[in-house]
């Protein structure tokens, strides 16, 4: 385990990996501050202004070997378009997973299951949304309940145990654009 990870792990009981993107800019995301290396599922990705950023339909993600656990980011869009930031969840592969996303331009927010590389929305709501605004978006799984929060309220517990195996969980953005911003992201065990 690296060093920088044991340390945060002792500093934030159940924290399992944290990244707060403050790094020079970069054409990839890197490493997280808990030493995990980012990989793009697809699409691409960098650091900009201490901010992580997707540059296309993209997907990165972090191996964490745990399916049980809470994500949360915040997430901000500065220009007003048909292009939804959010994150990656108990993502097996490509094909395979689950995805919370804003849509900006649509004032709603979606949680959505890919199975066979097959989108189905399994909730939505509309709620309005701003430019330059951050927002914290958190995606929770404890066994087949999956819980969405948006700026710490409770929007949505579903159930449903497809992927709940998934060990993949990090940065989404369906379409592409380079004017969203992903920052302080953490997985943490569920509780």
């Amino acid at each position: 385990m690296p060093l920088v990870q044991a340390a945060l792990m002792g500093a934030k009981k159940g924290l399992i990996a944290e990244d707060r993107f403050d790094r020079p800019d970069a054409g990839a995301l890197g490493a997280a501050d808990t030493g995990q290396i980012w990989t793009q599922f697809y699409g691409g990705g960098g650091i900009v202004s201490s901010a992580a950023r997707l540059t296309s339909d993209a997907a990165a993600y972090l191996e964490l070997y745990r399916s049980d656990v809470e994500v949360e980011c915040t997430i901000r869009a500065t220009v007003d378009e048909p292009i939804h930031p959010g994150l990656v969840f108990r993502a097996v592969d490509t094909d395979d997973l689950w995805y919370v996303e804003l849509r900006i331009s649509g004032d709603q927010i979606r949680l959505v299951k890919r199975v066979a590389n097959l989108d189905t929305e399994v909730f939505s709501e509309s709620i309005a949304l701003g430019l330059n605004v951050r927002y914290k978006v958190k995606v929770k799984g404890i066994g087949p309940s999956i819980s969405v929060y948006l700026d710490d309220t409770l929007r949505s517990t579903v159930s449903d145990s497809q992927h709940q195996n998934g060990t993949r969980h990090g940065l989404f953005q369906a379409g592409g654009s380079s004017n969203y911003r992903w920052d302080n992201f953490q997985v943490s065990r569920a509780k």
